[in-house]
């Protein structure tokens, strides 16, 4: 299963990269428009992740397998409303500031979020290795 989501998110990111630029565009222009390609498929891979990390850690609790392992999100997946509610504030956070980093540093834009992928990835991975 694991597999299979990791291979949907890298499938999506792939297809979203694709630059739309003119190709008579400048350098400048094109260097311009490919970062910015490279924010939506991560964009769109952080909220996929979240949205397995609910998945996973809901079908962890429910089948009795796991246990929330972090103190402060205890009482939150007990209400499944307010986990859904957290985890779509959470995207939208890293939307919002990879947007604003974006303004003022583009590669470390690209690379915050793209760490918060990799953060969300490890969370679900062990997550999806409970049984």
């Amino acid at each position: 299963m694991l597999r299979t989501a990791c291979s949907f998110v890298f499938a999506c990111a792939l297809a979203a990269a694709v630059p739309v630029a003119a190709q008579d565009a400048a350098p400048a222009d094109l260097a311009a428009a490919l970062v910015p390609a490279a924010l939506v498929p991560l964009y769109a891979g952080f909220a996929t992740l979240q949205a397995l990390d609910y998945a996973s850690t809901m079908r962890a609790l429910a089948n009795g397998a796991g246990a929330e392992a972090n103190p402060m999100m205890r009482s939150i997946v007990k209400n499944p409303p307010a986990f859904i509610a957290l985890k779509a504030a959470a995207t939208a956070g890293v939307i919002v500031v990879g947007e604003k980093m974006w303004k003022k540093n583009r590669v470390g834009a690209v690379l915050f979020v793209a760490g918060a992928n990799a953060a969300m990835a490890i969370a679900v991975g062990r997550n999806y290795a409970v049984r």
